[in-house]
């Protein structure tokens, strides 16, 4: 499930993974390199959501649930073809259907 935005300058690819539970998984498919991704569990589940830009060094990312929340292991990078999610703050919770949106300027 998905759809994919494109312009001369922009690109923005939303979709779903579920989680496998791993230390690392990668989400492949986005078609280019995100500049930003944004994921986000059923709200009715979780308030959470993570948050990653190109501008945030090493495997930075932030979980909001009310109050920032920055951390290594949330989303980890932004790859060639998607991002890698690791286990922290249950960005990767075995079964859980998880939404993002990748964006590149």
């Amino acid at each position: 499930m998905g759809g994919e935005i494109s312009t001369a300058k922009a690109r923005i690819k939303t979709g779903t993974y579920t989680g496998d539970g791993n230390a690392t998984q990668a989400i492949t498919g986005v078609g280019f390199k995100p500049t930003v991704v944004w994921v986000f569990m059923n709200l009715a589940v979780s308030g959470y959501w993570y948050f990653k830009t190109d501008q945030m060094g090493g495997t930075n990312s932030v979980r909001d649930s009310g109050t920032s929340d920055y951390n290594t292991d949330y989303i980890r990078t932004l790859d060639d073809d998607g991002f890698t999610v690791g286990t922290s703050g249950g960005v990767n919770t075995l079964d859980r259907i998880y939404f993002f949106v990748a964006m590149r300027d």
